[in-house]
């Protein structure tokens, strides 16, 4: 079966299409595709093994363009975990040897797979994560059972304390996300994204309840923030943010809480809780806290020009995390609004 590039915008049945192919995620989906290309405009192509109309291997990428040099390719660029998806292994392996091949004939500078086995010669992680799933259920007693004892401590804490649960598609809820996401990526040493990337997330994904905004607070003020997107019975925890000077409220951990008792009354069967750098022990307890299975997520990156797989670099954003993070916010939005689409 031979690799075909397609662009999943041309195909309004691409989503039906998709449904038959396991392990696909929302990253995979027509909505994740016009976020991107209405932010940041990347080209996309979209590798496909098809048999008549059907797909049996798909994997997503976008080209990402760097003033002078050759497009490097992503699968997929902010985007936490997104497999090659295939109806069997042998189908995704044949895939990606094809891609290798057509890449290099397409002139790109590289070519990052974000998760999923990567069973090609020589292959070796460029990045190491955690990941945590957690599996929901009916038993909301049962649920509340599987939390760890700190993490049912701070959800009767929160709840106490007077903070308010709310959840919303975008409008007021989304301006009040905004906030908190910047302060919360000024304390991590990265710009918020441009507000253009926000304004289509509204437009595809909040407005046609793909994706909702929960947003904890006390007494009208915000507390915490998280946004969730929806595909099938899966739901993906793509952003938390917070306001750190009330982190003694423990308002994230009842917002979580709400949210998995929600979800899992509306019949969603699994939470993925994103993507984890491995020195940050923090977010990872906290994932834990709730029941989540952890596995490891490796990233790997091949070099078309050594026609080889790179191994794994050292963290290159240490030196410039302590400049964003003296920076007046509307510098780091300015920054964000020059960069995102380079650094995808």
């Amino acid at each position: 079966m031979a690799v075909v590039f397609l662009d999943p915008l041309a195909d309004p049945e691409w989503d039906l299409r998709l449904e038959g192919v396991p392990g696909a995620t929302v990253f995979h989906s027509r909505a994740w595709a016009a976020v991107l290309a209405r932010a940041y405009g990347f080209p996309r192509q979209y590798a496909t093994v098809e048999q008549g109309h059907d797909l049996q291997a798909m994997l997503p990428i976008v080209e990402v363009p760097f003033i002078g040099l050759k497009s490097r390719a992503v699968s997929l660029p902010f985007s936490d975990h997104v497999p090659a998806v295939a109806v069997d292994r042998a189908a995704a392996s044949s895939m990606l040897k094809q891609v290798l091949a057509l890449g290099g004939a397409r002139g790109w500078r590289s070519l990052e797979l974000r998760g999923g086995v990567c069973d090609q010669p020589g292959a070796v992680p460029s990045g190491r994560y955690y990941r945590h799933e957690l599996s929901l259920l009916t038993d909301e007693s049962e649920m509340f059972a599987r939390l760890k004892a700190t993490v049912r401590t701070a959800v009767r804490k929160a709840e106490a304390s007077g903070v308010t649960i709310e959840r919303t598609q975008g409008g007021s809820g989304l301006v009040r996300f905004l906030r908190l996401n910047e302060r919360t990526r000024r304390r991590h040493g990265v710009p918020p994204q441009p507000a253009k990337f926000f304004a289509a997330l509204d437009d595809v994904i909040l407005g046609p309840q793909i994706g909702e905004i929960w947003l904890a607070a006390q007494a009208g003020r915000p507390l915490g923030a998280a946004l969730f997107l929806r595909h099938g019975a899966q739901v993906t925890f793509k952003y938390g943010c917070s306001d750190e000077r009330f982190q003694n409220l423990r308002a994230n951990d009842l917002l979580m809480w709400r949210a998995i008792c929600d979800f899992a009354g509306r019949g969603i069967q699994r939470l993925c809780l994103g993507r984890t750098d491995l020195h940050h022990e923090g977010l990872r307890r906290f994932k834990a806290g709730f029941g989540a299975m952890e596995e490891r997520l490796d990233y790997h990156q091949y070099d078309f020009k050594r026609a080889a797989f790179t191994a794994e670099a050292g963290d290159k954003s240490a030196w410039y995390g302590g400049v964003f993070r003296i920076m007046p916010l509307w510098m780091n939005r300015f920054l964000g609004k020059l960069l995102y689409r380079y650094a995808a």
